[in-house]
């Protein structure tokens, strides 16, 4: 098969670059890289109730007087928001029934035109 000189150029230089690439020497990394990558982009997991280990040193005593203070706080926001409501809904009025001749029906219909197909034929006829 004849080629051409301008592929046979490319060919040359091609396999050359090739020869230099192979001749150099494989270098390896100082350090692991894709071990720091990873060490530094692994998910930390989620733990919301770590900060309590900061009580793991308290004497039993602290202990229990913190928790009765936030049993304390949270009984204390419940009632409160229990006796809101119950203003709230002392001060509502009722609503009064709706007044029978303000009440207006609508008839539902699968009719698009509402009954007035016969009008609708008419006009269309003197166009």
């Amino acid at each position: 098969m004849d080629k051409c000189k301008e592929c046979a150029a490319l060919l040359e230089e091609e396999t050359a670059f090739a020869r230099r690439l192979s001749a150099l020497p494989v270098e390896e990394p100082a350090n692991d890289v894709w071990a720091l990558v990873r060490a530094r982009t692994r998910p930390r997991m989620f733990r919301p109730l770590a900060w309590l280990r900061g009580f793991a040193g308290l004497s039993s005593g602290l202990k229990r007087a913190i928790a009765a203070t936030a049993l304390t706080a949270v009984a204390a926001v419940t009632i409160y928001s229990f006796n809101f409501n119950l203003q709230m809904v002392a001060k509502h009025e009722p609503v009064p029934p709706p007044d029978p001749k303000g009440v207006v029906a609508v008839k539902w219909s699968d009719d698009p035109i509402g009954g007035h197909t016969d009008a609708l034929v008419e006009f269309i006829d003197k166009m």
